[in-house]
């Protein structure tokens, strides 16, 4: 049996509810009310937090409880309040996470713990399995802690590196290519259907998207061929895209940059992490010329035809890049 303790000097630092599922604000505005209403709780207002799902409208809602400190009684009254108000008003998961401080240290920062209609957390028992982490813990030496490391790098490597071509694409010109449309909705429905264009190239090629900052793009590809591929298709049909899609006064023109080369890459939420492998795809396609590619040493290297390409010039660090031959 669990016993009922506080550990020493152990610090709730925050406290965050996720319900999972709940496509309705006005749902956990219910009980962010209920809470300081009937409890007088202090609660950040609810905020909708995007999933990978949230093109299709779809996320979670996120209702964070910020306490500077807090004893055990009133974390298993606050608790207990939000399990009542779960069972008896939703039919959804929770997870609740919990930020600890121990000795001015953090320690457990994001201890997770699921709770759902028919399985409840019990408060006493939750401070007992994060005392026991923190004490566990608190006994390893640096050597153990480096071999912890070590060992944990290896399965990070395992499990994630893997040497991929990355296509880096751009619009040129896009703050003027805005400039000159002067309906908003316009200009973005435009940049949107473009988006979208270079995903399906993308996805036409076997390739992934990873993420876009603005209006540039960066996705993935096992193979410099695909990645090429993708590339001459996206600059081949610009011209049925500009007539069919594109609904600006001006045409889109793009530039792309490709680079290979080991990176960690996560499939399932679409990151990846290199040491310079996608920001070098980035800076080659900041050289390239409107309507052209460039491709990196290591990507020249992976080709089986090379003769299509010849040297171009050198970007940053003295890297060399090659473009294709007229």
């Amino acid at each position: 049996m669990a016993k009922n303790k506080t550990p020493k000097d152990l610090t709730i630092e925050a406290i965050k509810i996720s319900y999972v599922g709940i496509n309705s604000k006005e749902e956990a505005e219910s009980l962010h009310c209920y809470l300081q209403q009937n409890h007088q709780i202090k609660v950040n207002p609810p905020e909708k937090i995007p999933t990978q799902i949230a093109k299709l409208g779809m996320g979670k809602i996120l209702i964070t409880i910020v306490l500077t400190s807090i004893a055990k009684d009133v974390w298993g009254h606050i608790l207990n309040i939000l399990q009542e108000h779960f069972r008896n008003q939703m039919k959804k998961s929770c997870e609740v996470q919990i930020n600890v401080k121990q000795d001015k240290k953090d320690w457990g920062k994001g201890f997770t713990f699921r709770c759902s209609k028919e399985k409840q957390i019990n408060p006493s028992e939750t401070f007992n399995d994060i005392d026991d982490y923190i004490t566990k813990i608190k006994s390893k030496s640096l050597s153990e802690w480096i071999e912890d490391r070590i060992k944990i790098d290896e399965q990070i490597k395992n499990l994630f590196e893997e040497k991929a071509t990355f296509l880096d694409i751009d619009v040129v010109g896009s703050t003027q290519l805005r400039r000159d449309e002067p309906d908003l909705m316009k200009s973005a429905n435009s940049f949107e259907r473009y988006f979208k264009y270079v995903e399906e190239k993308v996805v036409e090629n076997s390739g992934k998207v990873l993420n876009a900052v603005g209006d540039e793009v960066m996705a993935w590809f096992n193979t410099p061929s695909d990645a090429i591929n993708c590339a001459s298709e996206i600059f081949n049909d610009r011209g049925v895209f500009n007539l069919t899609r594109n609904i600006l006064k001006n045409p889109f023109q793009f530039r792309i940059g490709i680079n290979t080369g080991l990176a960690l890459i996560d499939e399932k939420n679409g990151k990846a992490f290199s040491r310079g492998v996608l920001d070098l795809a980035g800076h080659l396609q900041k050289e390239a010329d409107p309507g052209t590619f460039l491709i990196s040493r290591n990507t020249y290297n992976d080709l089986e035809n090379k003769n299509m390409y010849k040297k171009n010039k050198n970007i940053k660090n003295n890297e060399l890049s090659y473009k294709l031959k007229k």
